[in-house]
C-alpha cells in the first residue's frame, strides 16, 4: 500500500481535490442557492387562500399572471419586493395591466 501511494501521491491528490470540488457544487446547489432569497418575501403560498392567481415579473419586466393548473404555476414564486402580487381573479389581474401566461389557455 505505501508503494502505492508513494508512485501515485499526484493522482491521489487531484482525486481529493475533485471529490472536494464535487462535495463543494452539492452544497452550493442544494442548501446556499436555495436559501439565497432569504429577508425578501417570495411566496409560493398566498396569503389569502381565495387569491391563488400568481402576478409575475419576468426578466423582460412583462407582468404576466398564472393561473393554478397551468404549466409553470408551481414553479412560479412571488417576490412581493419585486413588485409581483397574487390576485383574487382575471379581472383584477387584467385591469392591474397583467397578462395571462401563454401556457395558461
Amino acid at each position: 500500500m505505501r508503494i502505492f501511494i508513494k508512485e501515485n501521491w499526484f493522482k491521489l491528490s487531484v482525486l481529493v481535490i475533485l471529490i472536494l470540488a464535487c462535495v463543494f457544487v452539492v452544497y452550493y446547489f442544494t442548501f446556499w442557492s436555495a436559501n439565497k432569497g432569504q429577508g425578501v418575501t417570495k411566496s409560493q403560498n398566498s396569503p389569502n387562500d381565495s387569491c391563488a392567481i400568481k402576478g409575475n415579473i419576468n426578466a423582460s419586466g412583462e407582468k404576466i399572471y398564472h393561473l393554478p393548473g397551468c404549466g409553470s404555476y408551481s414553479k412560479t414564486q412571488i417576490d412581493e419586493s419585486n413588485g409581483e402580487k397574487w390576485f383574487c381573479n382575471e379581472a383584477e389581474a387584467r385591469a392591474a395591466g397583467w397578462r395571462k401566461a401563454g401556457n395558461c389557455r
